[in-house]
């Protein structure tokens, strides 16, 4: 008898896109206040959170991006960052009577999408963290960190959005850093599986 022969349905790797990431938001609560105070007696906790999370963040899910996802090009964090200091500084000079913060204000309202175009990327991620902290129990000694972020994939030439997504996590006995970990392995795994090998 000759073996029977049965094909297998070709895996068909998704074109190379460019994508950008831009930092992500944070809440006005982490934005504003490093260390907190919540809760009262036994339930008492010191909530520790850095204003900064949201470029951290961004920074973890690129270096995720470009290690796990072989068809993303992933514009450099770096250079990212130089791209818009040249901006704010161009901004500043054509209009040199604002002062820093209507600067910063008036660069704020720019899209990503508006960058991403200029860069000629092919997706922008952006994202928010609704909650991103450490916190210490006042009475039992023990802590843990959450962090809680919602992520948008925008197609670049139409500005809509191609995928989203609600990611939470919580480390016990772990910094912020291990629970942005968790989350960014966890969103890279999801973006690969329902976007880009769908």
């Amino acid at each position: 008898m000759l073996p029977s022969c049965h094909s297998r349905r070709p895996v068909i790797e998704p074109l190379h896109v460019k994508l950008l990431v831009v930092d992500f938001d944070v809440s006005r609560d982490i934005a504003e206040t490093p260390r907190q105070i919540k809760g009262w007696w036994f339930g008492s906790r010191d909530i520790y959170q850095n204003p900064n999370a949201g470029e951290i963040f961004s920074d973890l899910i690129s270096e995720r991006l470009n290690r796990e996802i072989s068809c993303v090009d992933v514009y450099s964090r770096t250079d990212f960052r130089y791209y818009l200091a040249n901006k704010k500084d161009r901004l500043s000079k054509a209009y040199p009577d604002l002062s820093e913060e209507s600067l910063d204000n008036l660069f704020s309202e720019v899209p990503a999408v508006d960058f991403a175009r200029d860069l000629q990327m092919d997706l922008v991620l952006i994202g928010k963290l609704n909650r991103c902290y450490t916190g210490h129990s006042r009475t039992f000694h023990t802590w843990s960190s959450l962090v809680d972020a919602d992520a948008i994939l925008l197609d670049t030439e139409t500005g809509e959005p191609e995928w989203s997504g609600h990611f939470k996590s919580r480390k016990k006995f772990r910094s912020q850093s291990a629970a942005m970990e968790k989350l960014a392995k966890r969103m890279i795994k999801q973006i690969k599986k329902e976007y880009f090998y769908r």
